[in-house]
Order: C-alpha cells, then sequence, then structure tokens
C-alpha cells in the first residue's frame, strides 16, 4: 500500500487475503476473538451479499481453476 499509494479500500480483493494469509493476524478485532479461518468465513460474508455475487465468485474460481490446470500441464 506503501510502495503504490493506495488504500485498503482500494484493493479489496489484494487486502482481503492479505489479511486472511496473515498468521495470527487478527484483522477483525483487537481481542483476538477472530483468527485465520474465522476472517475467512467473516470476509466471505461481507463480499458475497448476493446470489450474483456468488454466482460470479463461482465463475471467477471456475476460471482460476481453468488458468492454474493449464499452467500446470505443461510440468507433466
Amino acid at each position: 500500500m506503501r510502495r503504490f499509494k493506495v488504500t485498503e479500500s482500494e484493493i479489496e480483493f489484494y487486502s482481503f487475503h492479505w489479511h486472511h494469509d496473515e498468521k495470527g493476524g487478527k484483522p477483525t478485532d483487537s481481542n483476538g476473538d477472530h483468527g485465520h479461518t474465522e476472517y475467512y468465513d467473516i470476509a466471505m460474508k461481507d463480499l458475497l451479499k448476493t446470489a450474483q455475487d456468488l454466482a460470479d465468485a463461482k465463475h471467477m474460481a471456475d476460471i482460476a481453476l481453468k488458468i492454474r490446470e493449464e499452467f500446470q500441464k505443461q510440468f507433466i
């Protein structure tokens, strides 16, 4: 964020993943009630508010899986 002079709200997708991967991080509160796994569920509920949001997320996941499969084929 410092390097590119952006805020977390401007990079919501990356910010979510950064917090999710932060081992032992408590991005949702300061008293440590939510850790790594719990934060993923909370963030998904916040990002996926409608049936269309969920459908779009599933579509993107399918695209990502296809890209990953194609990338890995080169090593087989």
